[in-house]
């Protein structure tokens, strides 16, 4: 025998004013509780502000003694000492940037040493020892040297092949007080 089972309520749904109070008292203690959550935010949004205004302000304090400071140490004999220093120096960064933007793809640099020239105090020298695959990369390598402006003289002193391969030595005479 089979029995079938009959899902259609045989009441009909009836909503009542105790159902309705209810289901719109939920939605008021939800929008309540967003509201409160959202207010709490914008509080706690408002102290940080304020605390991060106040670090702002102790920040800029800091730099304005930070500055009167370094007005005192300009005027101080050891800071116009070290300044003087190394403005004799030249800039050496600007330096190896132009070197290695002249390296041809198959020259290497193997080593550099820098020594003041005797003959010339407001002079450098620079020797440069690297690697060739060929000549002409070699040559490339000596005509992009000339052009860098830091350069004033750039010489081969050795060159020699060994396995392929062509060691050579460059010098350079280089300016101190260069503008950086």
């Amino acid at each position: 025998m089979i029995h079938r089972i009959n899902f259609i309520e045989e009441e009909s749904l009836q909503v009542t004013y105790g159902t309705l109070l209810m289901s719109f008292g939920v939605a008021f203690a939800i929008c309540l509780l967003l509201f409160l959550a959202a207010l709490f935010g914008s509080i706690r949004a408002k102290s940080n502000v304020s605390h991060l205004s106040a670090d702002i302000t102790k920040l800029k304090q800091q730099r304005e003694a930070l500055l009167q400071q370094e007005e005192i140490i300009q005027g101080n004999q050891a800071f116009i000492t070290v300044h003087t220093l190394l403005k004799k120096e030249p800039s050496w960064s600007q330096l190896f940037q132009g070197i290695s933007a002249s390296l041809p793809s198959n020259v290497w640099l193997v080593s550099f040493k820098s020594a003041d020239k005797e003959d010339s105090p407001s002079k450098k020298g620079l020797l440069l020892n690297g690697l060739a695959r060929k000549p002409q990369s070699l040559a490339l390598f000596l005509t992009a040297l000339e052009k860098i402006p830091q350069f004033e003289k750039v010489v081969l002193t050795s060159s020699k092949e060994e396995n392929g391969l062509f060691n050579f030595s460059v010098s350079c005479d280089i300016s101190t007080g260069l503008k950086r």
